[in-house]
């Protein structure tokens, strides 16, 4: 079944539950809007070239979103996290992370508009591998996997530890009205916890 999330906390991206949920393997899914991006010699604007008639360059900007929570000790089914959503950039495990332990290999296939995408570079990163400091600027933190996908989509993620885990995936495509913009740039992460739950 579906649940709905509302929001709580002091952050507007802070979801929960309504009411406590049963025991058992969810995916938790968000989504950006596409908005175009563009940016001139003043910086980034949320606009498209019809608005910002001197950008160096524009995107349309389509960002997704997929967790996975394993509620209950046992909680390892595959049924729910190893179908597609739907998303347009998506990255679909083959397996829940829960029957996967370190050093074992975790299979995910990339999915863009509901076809595999072969030549995707595939990164993935631990909580706690990079402590530098980003808030200050857009630098990608430091990534501890590095693959590209097969010609079926597909890729071996290997977690080399345990903990909160996540993979990346960036896409571009020429926007198809290159008047209003030059790039359709779709970016999405899957998290998923690798060994026991973190409390």
């Amino acid at each position: 079944g579906k649940e709905d999330l509302v929001q709580k906390g002091q952050h507007n991206y802070q979801y929960q539950s309504k009411k406590p949920v049963k025991e058992g393997s969810y995916l938790v899914t968000a989504e950006y809007q596409p908005t175009f991006w563009s940016k001139n010699k003043a910086g980034w604007k949320q606009a498209s070239i019809k608005e910002m008639p001197d950008a160096e360059y524009c995107e349309q900007t389509r960002m997704y979103g997929k967790n996975i929570v394993n509620v209950g000790h046992e909680s390892a089914d595959t049924k729910v996290i190893t179908r597609p959503v739907g998303q347009g950039l998506e990255i679909v495990p083959l397996d829940n992370p829960a029957n996967v332990h370190v050093g074992e290999r975790f299979k995910v296939r990339v999915l863009f508009n509901g076809e595999p995408l072969p030549g995707a570079v595939v990164t993935a990163t631990f909580d706690g591998f990079d402590t530098s400091d980003r808030s200050k600027n857009h630098k990608v933190e430091a990534q501890a996997f590095y693959d590209k996908t097969g010609d079926d989509g597909s890729v071996e993620i290997i977690p080399l530890r345990q903990g909160f885990w996540k993979a990346n995936v960036e896409h571009k495509v020429d926007f198809p009205d290159q008047k209003t913009c030059q790039k359709q740039a779709s970016y999405t992460t899957l998290t998923f916890q690798i060994g026991h739950q973190a409390h």
